[in-house]
């Protein structure tokens, strides 16, 4: 089970659960890539990661 429902089931959370990526975690990684590529489109500038 996803270790968000232990607590409403009044367990301890699987400790594996809590190894595996979330979707914000997805997307914080596309963020960082999106920056990468306009890092490089830039000639290699600094850019935010938004």
């Amino acid at each position: 089970m996803l270790s968000k429902q232990a607590p409403w089931e009044q367990r301890a959370p699987n400790p594996l659960a809590c190894q595996v990526p979330t979707v914000e975690d997805g997307l914080r990684g596309m963020q960082f890539i999106e920056a990468v590529v306009a890092s490089s489109r830039a000639g290699g500038r600094w850019t935010a990661v938004t």
